[in-house]
């Protein structure tokens, strides 16, 4: 079974189309900060992808320019330190933008964009990953 089948991802496209581009996401980032990609297939319910230096990050992916980063109403701050945006269409992949978990999970940041309601941030309101990740 395909990991966005068993994490519940919100989208309509192909199945196997937003794991490639899931995956990919992920291992830019790591590339990006020069550390190994958690290779592990199955779901990451309440959790991270990545670790660097001890900091939990989340990274999002998304086809959509702009996009924007989602979580469901279920996360927690404790879960991720940080969620980080990519624009993913494999085998290109830009980052976006990143935000500190606080600052995600919020309840002004609840909105419905056709999934039900999720915690929202659209790209512009996202920030540089250097400045969200070397402060903390």
């Amino acid at each position: 079974m395909l990991q966005n089948q068993l994490n519940g991802a919100n989208s309509k496209k192909n199945n196997l189309d937003i794991d490639i581009n899931g995956a990919a996401a992920e291992i830019i980032i790591a590339r990006y900060y020069n550390i190994y990609p958690d290779l592990f297939t199955g779901p990451h319910r309440r959790g991270h992808d990545l670790t660097l230096n001890g900091l939990k990050i989340d990274v999002k992916s998304t086809w959509y320019s702009p996009g924007y980063i989602m979580c469901g109403l279920h996360s927690e701050i404790q879960d991720a330190d940080v969620y980080i945006l990519v624009n993913s269409r494999f085998p290109v992949c830009i980052i976006k933008g990143a935000v500190r978990a606080a600052d995600l999970i919020q309840d002004q940041n609840i909105k419905d964009m056709g999934f039900g309601n999720n915690y929202i941030l659209e790209e512009t309101q996202l920030r540089p990953l250097d400045e969200v990740i070397h402060p903390l």
